[in-house]
């Protein structure tokens, strides 16, 4: 009779006390994303809000808008013909900016959505 067959004959390196499993769950639930998502997981991640870059890109984002904003206001009512073109170009670039803003905030939904959706899969295989 084999008593460690429940941890594949190693009991150093697997811990099963239940007896149910022959991996580790850490083991099993990178696999199980490595397997079935693939980079995809990771590009998923990096757009959630649970990623720290996202969460630091909108925030740099909010501060630049609320100065550039302000710089635009003051340059169209300026009387110098330069600055108001100036000033028309930065509130442009400043429409633009939130379009991708949106944009980033769709793909953020959508990451986010797919992290849970392949983190429940992953963690519902492994139990």
């Amino acid at each position: 009779m084999n008593t460690y067959a429940y941890v594949s004959d190693n009991p150093l390196s697997y811990i099963d006390p239940f007896g149910l499993c022959e991996k580790n769950d850490k083991d099993c639930f990178r696999k199980c994303i490595k397997r079935n998502y693939g980079d995809l997981y990771d590009l998923a991640w990096a757009f959630s809000p649970f990623s720290l870059a996202s969460f630091a890109t909108g925030e740099v984002f909010e501060q630049v808008e609320k100065k550039a904003k302000a710089e635009a206001n003051r340059k169209q009512w300026s009387e110098s013909r330069r600055e108001y073109k100036l000033g028309k170009r930065i509130a442009r670039t400043l429409a633009a900016a939130r379009v991708i803003s949106a944009a980033t905030a769709v793909a953020g939904a959508a990451g986010t959505g797919f992290v849970i959706g392949a983190w429940s899969y992953c963690k519902f295989k492994c139990r």
